[in-house]
């Protein structure tokens, strides 16, 4: 990854700084969708420069990387978030620094079905009532992800659901393989 641009979130008291983080995800997701490969992988990933496990924070900045500069004109992040003007910063496209940089990647988190989403599940699949399923996963304890998440909303069923981030240190990589998300399937992208 050797280009990068930066979207900075103003923080605003009218608006919840996590709601304006979800709909510029969301917007880069739906202009990442359209670069999708055969594979269904893109080549372009994110970062977030402020990201803490400890706070459980993604915080206001997003970088977006490419291997080119090209790559990122034709994402044209500007035009796509033009809607949040008011509300964020983006950088003109940029170099990677090459001194103090580190390699990671972000990766989706999938917390295990509840207890009840176990039960609905076997109720239905053995032709049961849900009470008589609960009864057999009373033992197990609900399932928590300490880690920063999106709160997001499904295009296909309007659902919404959290999407947990991690992020882990690693080398280099240059296999450049991403999700609609921007987040690694085995790609990596600087850390500065």
């Amino acid at each position: 990854m050797n280009y990068y641009q930066e979207v900075t979130i103003i923080k605003n008291s009218e608006i919840d700084l996590s709601f304006l983080r979800n709909k510029i995800i969301t917007k880069i997701h739906q202009q990442l969708i359209t670069l999708q490969n055969n594979d269904g992988t893109v080549g372009i990933g994110i970062s977030f420069p402020e990201f803490s496990k400890e706070h459980r924070n993604i915080g206001t900045k997003i970088r977006v990387f490419a291997q080119t500069k090209e790559e990122l004109e034709g994402l044209n992040i500007l035009k796509s978030l033009h809607v949040f003007s008011d509300y964020m910063h983006c950088t003109r496209i940029r170099s990677v620094p090459s001194q103090g940089t580190e390699w990671v990647t972000f990766v989706r988190r999938h917390i295990k079905a509840s207890p009840s989403q176990l039960a609905r599940r076997y109720a239905k699949r053995k032709n049961i009532s849900i009470e008589e399923a609960l009864l057999l996963y009373e033992h197990l304890k609900e399932s928590f992800l300490d880690l920063p998440y999106l709160h997001l909303k499904s295009s296909s069923n309007n659902n919404t659901y959290k999407y947990y981030i991690d992020m882990i240190k690693v080398e280099k990589d240059d296999s450049n393989k991403f999700n609609t998300f921007g987040l690694s399937l085995g790609g990596t992208v600087p850390f500065f």
